[in-house]
């Protein structure tokens, strides 16, 4: 027998749900109110190449031995290096992982006869694959910073001090990066997933059990990404700045979060921006 809120809630919104449980727009929905909560719109900010300009020189390079220039550019070459191996191993084990999960749920959706399962399969698939979007464009570069450096080592026509500056340069964008990629706003972006994916199969789909479970286990996984992003280059910026006091500004720790409303065709979305 249906439960009295359940003939309310058709009463109210028969057409509606009627729309709803079209197989096409359900997915539709689904994809939509995800896609709309939990999509941050970063540029890929991976490194670009060296083009810094000859002149850009710290007050503190130039007037330094050539002993201490050539430490300098050594420690951070070295910590680069160390901090590029790690961002490495960080950025395609997770990319993997969520990538399984997505073809893991895709498949599972395709195979399966159960429809609640197939719900399951496809919220799962769409938070996934949110996480593979996730890494794509997160800000903190996947690798290439230390190629940066290498690139400005091997210039005949600069001097030391000249690729000191931009080896400095390289170091402190890397860890301002790093910066924006494990503040706090990330763990909100998280669990607005989550609740997302909790609604979705709450209101969508009428499971609420399952609406628990995937908020949970969306959280879970989603929030290790966050834990563990490299922080290489924001440590040795710290060290290299209290060791040699680089005539260069300091790294920004709190990222400005701004936000618009976007309409598009069909379609309304929130913009977040930090």
């Amino acid at each position: 027998m249906p439960r009295p809120w359940q003939i309310a809630r058709s009463e109210r919104f028969a057409d509606l749900l009627l729309a709803v449980y079209n197989p096409p727009m359900r997915i539709y929905i689904a994809l939509a109110l995800l896609l709309s909560v939990a999509a941050p719109a970063f540029a890929d900010e991976s490194p670009a190449p060296v083009t810094a300009p000859l002149s850009l020189l710290p007050s503190a390079a130039v007037t330094s031995p050539v002993d201490d220039v050539k430490t300098r550019l050594s420690f951070i070459r070295s910590e680069l290096e160390a901090r590029d191996r790690y961002a490495a191993y960080w950025w395609w084990g997770f990319t993997s992982i969520y990538a399984i999960g997505t073809i893991g749920q895709g498949v599972l959706y395709v195979a399966t006869p159960d429809q609640r399962v197939r719900n399951d399969a496809l919220v799962g698939g769409v938070t996934s694959a949110l996480g593979v979007i996730g890494m794509l464009i997160v800000p903190a570069p996947k690798g290439g910073t230390a190629a940066q450096v290498d690139r400005a080592f091997a210039r005949t026509d600069w001097t030391d001090e000249q690729k000191l500056a931009v080896a400095e340069t390289v170091l402190m964008d890397t860890a301002a990066k790093e910066a924006e990629s494990h503040h706090w706003f990330q763990y909100v972006q998280g669990a607005a997933v989550g609740v997302a994916a909790g609604a979705v199969m709450w209101w969508v789909y009428d499971q609420p059990s399952s609406a628990g479970i995937k908020l949970a286990t969306t959280i879970l996984f989603g929030t290790p990404r966050t834990v563990f992003t490299p922080t290489g280059a924001e440590d040795a910026w710290e060290t290299y700045r209290a060791r040699y006091n680089p005539a260069v500004a300091g790294l920004r720790r709190d990222p400005e979060v701004t936000w618009s409303v976007v309409a598009g065709p069909s379609q309304v979305g929130v913009q977040w921006r930090f």
